[in-house]
């Protein structure tokens, strides 16, 4: 089982997904993992998601663009899925799973001098 995810990752890796021997099973997780989605299933979604993490190291053997296609539609329709999908995702593999969904942590931008502005106006000054 840790060879075929060893080897399902180097497919990935190399832009072959679809020659990793773990690819039917993932398919097959990604799937289940959007049913659950659908339904609101932490419980099914989980075990969905565990398995699916499973089947490679950090990359499953399951491109963008397909993971697009499953869960684009659900994403789409409900925008509460992504919360869900964030809050029920088991931590220790939330790299893998939230990376192929494109749901993961995002970053905004801060106006820095409204940021800084308690230390202009408090005359607290660091450095020379």
């Amino acid at each position: 089982r840790r060879a075929n995810a060893i080897l399902s990752e180097v497919y990935s890796r190399r832009g072959e997904p679809e020659l990793a021997p773990n690819r039917p099973e993932a398919l097959r997780r990604a799937h289940d993992m959007a049913d659950a989605v659908a339904a609101r299933n932490p419980l099914a979604f989980r075990a969905a998601a565990e398995g699916f993490a499973a089947l490679a190291i950090s990359m499953p053997p399951v491109s963008k663009k397909e993971h697009r296609e499953i869960f684009g539609e659900i994403l789409k329709r409900d925008h509460t899925a992504v919360d869900f999908i964030q809050a029920n995702v088991p931590p220790d593999i939330s790299g893998p799973v939230l990376g192929a969904l494109d749901v993961g942590v995002s970053f905004k931008q801060v106006e820095k001098s409204n940021f800084y502005a308690g230390f202009r106006i408090g005359g607290i000054a660091y450095g020379p």
